[in-house]
């Protein structure tokens, strides 16, 4: 097999891999985002995805990077993504010295914030059935700007 061949076999192989589900986009215009995304085969939490080249990484250590949600929820004061830096989907991949680092790192966050109270919750495994639009391993924290109702949606958008 020559060497281009096997580059278009991985790259077909990854086109055909799920790395984001734009059924549960919450706009047309993040749908059409999601679509291309797919398209280019690159998981946008991983090293060379659009995340690590359009937005500011707020703090980072070995396993985790913390960074504004590009689509953030409305009525929010702060919506943080806490991604982990290898790819994974499930939190039964995540292990315990991670959850102790990954927490660090949220504290550290709320400390420097003086954040008087958020809300953390995570998407993990089948998109279908959480409603994520990102395969890939993440903890959404948010504080609700005061007075206002944060919507959040769990499970998918009818197929």
């Amino acid at each position: 097999m020559r060497v281009g061949s096997a580059n278009l076999q991985e790259e077909k192989r990854l086109k055909q891999t799920k790395i984001v589900d734009p059924q549960n986009a919450r706009s047309g215009d993040y749908r059409l985002e999601l679509e291309r995304i797919q398209e280019s085969g690159i998981c946008p939490f991983c090293a060379g995805g659009d995340t690590l080249k359009r937005q500011e990484m707020l703090a980072w250590n070995e396993s985790f990077f913390l960074t504004n949600n590009y689509v953030p929820y409305p009525n929010t004061e702060h919506h943080l993504l806490i991604i982990p830096v290898r790819h994974i989907v499930r939190l039964d991949q995540v292990t315990t010295a991670e959850m102790r680092e990954m927490m660090t790192l949220l504290n550290t966050f709320i400390d420097q914030n003086e954040v008087k109270g958020g809300i953390l919750f995570c998407r993990e495994g089948q998109t279908e059935v959480t409603g994520a639009t990102v395969c890939h391993l993440h903890w959404n924290y948010f504080v609700p700007k005061p007075g206002k109702i944060v919507e959040v949606f769990f499970g998918s958008q009818p197929r």
